[in-house]
């Protein structure tokens, strides 16, 4: 059965073979953490670039390119890695050979 609620849909299933273990709600939460911190270490330092360029002797320009670099750098992993995802079989892109 389908029910819609504003824009959000769910759907009720008969099989309760489908319930959640222990393990997978696990699962879910450490990825939540790992999510979580990969997003910390892109974003806290921005709070740090001036005083860590300061420190360096750089300006405050050239510690914003450096942040800015670290962004595109990630944005770019993202752009290029996800799609080869799709195109090379999960497991044999990193664990072969």
């Amino acid at each position: 059965m389908l029910r819609v609620f504003g824009a959000m849909a769910t759907c009720e299933t008969s099989d309760s073979g489908l319930e959640r273990t222990p393990s997978d709600r696990t699962f879910v939460l450490l990825a939540a953490a790992i999510t979580g911190v990969v997003a910390s270490n892109l974003f806290a330092p921005q709070i740090l670039v001036g005083p860590i360029g300061s420190s360096l002797g750089m300006t405050e320009q050239q510690a914003g390119i450096i942040s800015s670099i670290t962004f595109l750098g990630y944005a770019s992993g993202l752009f290029l890695l996800v799609p080869l995802t799709d195109i090379l079989e999960n497991k044999g892109s990193f664990f072969s050979r």
